[in-house]
């Protein structure tokens, strides 16, 4: 079931793991059986209910306690307090009502059981004492009014009267806050893992598949493209689990869920990369758009069911979820953090047998690993054989080189889905490209306009299906499509600063070979020429990475280098 063709994309040595990973994992293995655990937060909560119930008490006795600071009944932050003590007697009924519900294990109701929220008072105890010391806090008053402002002493004993009261409202809003993440946790059934093209989301789902297993669940893994040129999801899962017509979608969720709870675990739906579901008459497909937040909402009845979704997150900005699906929304990043990216990178190392002395973490030219896709295409082309080991060295030329593997890749994949014998013709439409955007402050350039340059059209000219500049973009691994600020429709960007830099370089070097004829030029005055004056600063959005990568080209070419 598509599961070896997933596979192709994985391999255990090469795993990184992450903190999506570890949260996911986290809360799939949290079941019911952690009720218990859930009463004790909510425990927790009642007593600090009480505890803020005491302090106000407290704090009311001032007046009582000594005979230099009164409090001003009439002050706001006074009739804060008066009001919240008055709402606590529900806030316990209310607590406790929960814990009848999970003692008497109504999951369905404990799962929507709608918490009190805790009235506001003015400040908050992190800032109790900046709003003390400028005389902001207005709830004491001189017993024998002298027209002078609280002196020290004074203000010191306002703060030990009142601090108390706001650390009970702290941790009275912490406990709470602890039931919610609690209480999502054991209930939370469906998760939405988005990253940008060459992330690893397949990688992702392959290794959170094979951990589930191996813990005795139940998995069903399948593929975003197999949902491809249907119009109903329903009958789309059917035919991919090859289910008789004669049982529903609903049913057969129900049998799943049933047999799952007879073994007393939890069946995990992973479907990965819903982007690559296509439409064959419109290419995108709007079967997800219609009906993702319907299906999560459809597993999220059922408690011994899971369901995890993977995909671009520009693709996700075009389905109008829910804003409570938020807290199901979860980032994966690559290889950003040093320590990781450099365990990724000795793991890659050893894996392809590339020997290099130069894996330091203090090596500013490792950097550009920080896409797995990137780094794997470098060892990919490094050694793909792992026969015999190689020795390399990371210097200063090594990132173009990189760059330009990584885009000679993607275009000779965009010739092959275009059916085209030679990549020649994608390199020049990418140039076509940089040509344009290289003139453009904000690096973006109108869809049409990305469309006639690319294709070398009229955009009245161009077929969809055998369009360059479409089918780069349907890729998503060297452009994207994105909304910016100040413009009403989407306009297409270089997918990462660096990649675009790199290609914008790359065509003034061939514009302007020497680099007293750029520096002289109109272009670099115009684009790449920071001013002293900010005002007067407006240089391209990639300046920095197109010169970083021009140094690189001319240093190249003076030192002789093709």
């Amino acid at each position: 079931m598509n599961y070896l063709q997933l596979e192709k994309k994985y391999n255990k040595d090469l795993h990184i793991k992450s903190k999506v990973e570890e949260d996911i994992l986290s809360s799939i293995r949290l079941s019911q059986n952690q009720l218990h655990k859930l009463k004790e937060k909510v425990n927790d909560t009642i007593n600090g209910v009480l505890q803020l119930d005491t302090e106000i008490d407290e704090l009311f006795k001032v007046n009582t306690k000594q005979d230099v600071l009164v409090l001003d009944e009439n002050s706001d932050v006074y009739k804060e307090f008066n009001s919240l003590k008055d709402s606590l007697s529900t806030h316990k009924t209310n607590l406790q009502e929960l814990n009848v519900l999970i003692e008497n294990n109504k999951i369905e109701d404990v799962k929507t059981y709608v918490i009190q929220d805790l009235l506001e008072v003015s400040f908050d105890v992190d800032i109790l004492n900046q709003i003390i010391d400028e005389n902001r806090l207005k709830l004491f008053l001189k017993k024998e009014d002298d027209g002078e402002v609280f002196t020290v002493n004074q203000k010191r004993s306002s703060y030990n009267f009142v601090y108390k009261t706001y650390r009970a409202i702290d941790d009275l809003l912490y406990f709470i806050f602890q039931i919610e993440i609690f209480r999502n946790k054991i209930f939370h059934n469906f998760y939405i893992v988005q990253a940008k093209a060459g992330i690893g989301k397949t990688h992702f789902s392959i290794n959170l598949e094979r951990i589930l297993s191996d813990e005795n669940f139940k998995t069903i893994i399948l593929k975003g493209s197999s949902f491809s040129g249907q119009n109903n999801l329903q009958i789309a899962f059917k035919k991919i689990l090859e289910l008789p017509v004669t049982i529903t979608f609903e049913n057969t969720l129900s049998k799943i869920n049933s047999f799952s709870e007879k073994f007393n675990t939890k069946t995990i739906i992973i479907i990965d990369g819903i982007n690559e579901t296509t439409n064959l008459l419109q290419g995108f497909s709007n079967i997800w758009t219609e009906n993702l937040e319907a299906l999560c909402n459809r597993i999220h009845q059922y408690n011994n069911l899971v369901l995890v979704i993977t995909c671009r997150e520009t693709y996700l900005k075009k389905i109008n979820l829910n804003n409570g699906f938020d807290k199901n929304i979860y980032q994966l990043e690559g290889f950003e953090d040093d320590l990781k990216r450099l365990e990724a990178i000795e793991n890659y190392f050893e894996e392809y047998k590339i020997i290099c002395n130069d894996v330091r973490r203090d090596n500013p030219n490792l950097d550009f690993f920080e896409l797995p896709l990137i780094l794997g295409v470098f060892c990919e082309m490094t050694n793909s054989e792992k026969l015999d080991p190689k020795t390399i060295q990371l210097g200063q030329y090594t990132y173009e080189e990189i760059l330009q593997l990584f885009v000679d890749k993607q275009s000779e994949k965009v010739a092959s889905l275009l059916d085209r014998p030679s990549k020649t013709p994608i390199l020049n439409a990418i140039d076509r490209s940089s040509g344009k955007f290289k003139t453009e402050l904000d690096a973006s350039l109108d869809f049409d306009e990305f469309l006639a340059v690319t294709d070398n059209k009229s955009i009245d000219d161009i077929f969809e299906s055998k369009s360059i500049g479409i089918k780069l973009l349907d890729e998503e691994l060297l452009f994207l499509k994105e909304y910016l600020p100040g413009y009403s429709e989407e306009r297409v960007l270089h997918l990462f600063q660096n990649i675009g830099g790199y290609l914008i370089a790359k065509n003034i070097l061939n514009e302007f070979p020497k680099a007293k004829d750029l520096v002289d030029s109109d272009y670099y005055k115009t684009y790449l020429n920071y001013s002293s004056n900010e005002d007067e600063n407006k240089t391209h959005q990639l300046a920095t990475d197109i010169l970083k990568f021009l140094v690189i080209g001319y240093s190249r070419k003076k030192r002789g280098f093709t």
